[in-house]
């Protein structure tokens, strides 16, 4: 059996934004340490070091889960949907202060979840290994 077209994009939307999340997530933590936390900043170290790390671990899940989509069980469909559904939650969490510019994820949560419930791709899952 082939791997459906709607599964191959969630496949690589996984692994775009995984590594994306894992490139940022560093980011993030560096920004943390560098922070004075005397009041010149409007973010406590412990929120940035508590994120950064929250979005590496979302980006390593994610692309583990994208290299596990060929041979996977079920349980790789519902993993990807948890992560769509994360992400969906943390841009809507940053469209509520003020941070439009995390709307690609939102938009890119929304079609990994869409696509793993369709049946093609509920299918390829439920697929008998040989």
């Amino acid at each position: 059996m082939q791997m459906p077209r709607a599964a191959r994009t969630t496949r690589i939307l996984l692994f775009v934004i995984g590594g994306l999340y894992a490139l940022v997530g560093p980011v993030l933590i560096t920004v943390a340490a560098a922070v004075d936390d005397l009041g010149k900043a409007d973010v406590s170290r412990a929120a940035l070091y508590a994120t950064g790390t929250f979005t590496l671990a979302v980006g390593v899940a994610a692309v583990v889960v994208a290299a596990l989509f060929r041979k996977g069980d079920n349980g790789v469909r519902v993993t990807a949907m948890v992560i769509g559904w994360i992400m969906i939650a943390n841009a809507v969490i940053a469209l509520t202060a003020g941070q439009a510019g995390f709307m690609a994820g939102f938009v890119s949560g929304i079609l990994i979840v869409s696509n793993c419930l369709k049946k093609d791709i509920v299918a390829w899952f439920g697929r008998p290994r040989g």
